[in-house]
């Protein structure tokens, strides 16, 4: 049987810097009239940005996380329909193993 844990948090320092290294654009700078479709970007449930291309975005943040650049506690949600990328690196959360498969190996 698998097991689930309680996560005990995960560092936050350096990941907004990362997105926007990855072209999020500020809230700032975001008008909703010109980029209706882009997907907002929440960090530990804060909107911290928006992007216009999530898919490159998330599957560069799941692979720093496979090679355990960005811990493994790290959890990444996106919700296509709602246009959200959630990032949540907060304590309490409860977690249980996830088994990645490549290439049917």
């Amino acid at each position: 049987a698998l097991m689930c844990y309680v996560s005990v948090g995960a560092p936050v320092e350096g990941i907004v810097d990362f997105l926007f290294q990855r072209q999020m654009e500020s809230l700032e700078e975001y008008d909703p009239l010109t980029s209706p479709h882009a997907t907002k970007i929440f960090l530990n449930g804060v909107w911290v940005g928006i992007h216009r291309n999530p898919a490159h975005l998330v599957a560069a943040v799941q692979s720093l996380r496979r090679k355990q650049v960005i811990a493994h506690e790290v959890s990444l949600v996106r919700d296509i329909r709602d246009r959200e990328f959630k990032i949540l690196t907060d304590q309490g959360r409860v977690l249980r193993p996830l088994f990645v498969v490549e290439n049917d190996v």
